[in-house]
């Protein structure tokens, strides 16, 4: 698995431990970059910067979705969306 993608599941498993097991982010993060020991500084602070800023714009970004989107769709869905949205905005 490519380096970015490793990262963006690192992103994703962050966002859904926070949302699922209403752990804080500060645990999470720390978690998962002291098991992720490949990770160099520039990649430590994408993972921080699109998960704070994906929490920030959570309601807003879901509530758009929720517009547009026709069915119902689960919420690690909704996350992989709102982390992307994040990524493409910032």
């Amino acid at each position: 698995m490519k380096k970015s993608v490793k990262v963006r599941k690192i992103i994703f498993e962050i966002l859904c431990e926070i949302h699922q097991k209403s752990i804080n982010f500060d645990e999470s993060y720390i978690n998962f970059t002291k098991k992720n020991e490949f990770l160099n500084t520039q990649e430590k602070s994408m993972i921080y910067n699109v998960v704070l800023n994906s929490l920030r714009n959570y309601f807003f970004i879901d509530n758009i979705l929720n517009n547009f989107l026709k069915k119902r769709t689960s919420k690690k869905i909704k996350i992989l969306l709102v982390s992307g949205i994040t990524q493409i905005l910032y």
